[in-house]
């Protein structure tokens, strides 16, 4: 059962900006592979210039967003994770791939102890998980609530958030996500950025009329993000057209997790049959 929102006191269209950030998480593996700095460097577009323009379009609009962080990344660059947290938006994590492969556990372990000094890095609760390469294991996601995650923002299957059961009284959200509504798919393919924003806008036209919710997915990447100024004020744009919508009100993930929980019959975690 997926959420009704007119149900729940919250806008009757909710919004979020779930946004990516990784430096060398991604890059650094092929840079030492290949021995190509400069070629895979786009990562570090983020740390010097690409969190920060989408911080300044943020505060411009006056909204809170929810940064799914590489842990590796927010350790080894505290300056972002702190200006996150000091400037009002969410924390959560960017989970690394090779977490539900069962021949590596100490991969989970390592996670579960960077989750801690993160949490304590920041003072800030972490309770949103993302899977980087969109696995999750149904034992994996048995074990987030116990880890203190209340919601997961990796799948694609449905257009409004709905809640699993995860056993034992615990329950998990899950805030779907959709391909055109993430930059990575449309600056990806090197598409013009006018052909970007015409995409975002028919995505927010249609899923309003239809009363689903807006979760607008994005990196802080140069390459296929919306890091650059150009592309970041472009989701500015987007933002300040959405607000124009009736019904429509911007939260952070963790708001609307927890309105989903409060709404919703929590249903199975789904088996992978053969």
């Amino acid at each position: 059962m997926t959420v009704a929102f007119h149900d729940t006191g919250f806008p009757a269209c909710p919004a979020f900006l779930g946004v990516t950030l990784e430096v060398t998480a991604r890059d650094g593996k092929a840079a030492i592979e290949q021995g190509f700095l400069g070629r895979h460097s786009h990562g570090r577009y983020a740390l010097r210039e690409g969190l920060w323009n989408l911080l300044e379009v943020f505060r411009a609009e006056d909204v809170k967003a929810t940064f799914f962080t590489d842990p590796d990344d927010a350790l080894r660059y505290p300056e972002m994770p702190e200006a996150i947290v000091e400037a009002g938006h969410e924390l959560a994590l960017l989970a690394p791939a090779g977490l539900c492969d069962p021949r590596h556990p100490e991969r989970l372990a390592r996670l579960e102890e960077q989750l801690d000094r993160l949490r304590e890095v920041t003072g800030a609760p972490v309770t949103g998980w993302r899977a980087a390469d969109g696995r999750l294991s149904d034992a994996l996601m048995q074990r987030l609530p116990r880890l203190g995650f209340t919601y997961d923002s990796s799948f694609y299957d449905d257009d409004r958030p709905y809640v699993f059961d995860a056993g034992g009284g615990a329950v998990l959200a899950e805030l779907p996500v959709f391909e055109f509504l993430t930059d990575t798919v449309l600056h990806g393919a090197k598409h013009p950025l006018a052909l970007v924003e015409r995409i975002w806008g028919e995505e927010l036209n249609a899923l309003h009329e239809a009363g689903g919710y807006l979760p607008l997915s994005l990196s802080c990447r140069a390459d296929f993000g919306s890091g650059r100024m150009s592309r970041a004020r472009a989701v500015g744009a987007w933002v300040a057209k959405a607000r124009r919508k009736p019904g429509v009100g911007f939260r952070t993930a963790a708001e609307i997790a927890a309105a989903a929980v409060e709404t919703c019959v929590p249903e199975p975690i789904p088996a992978i049959v053969d």
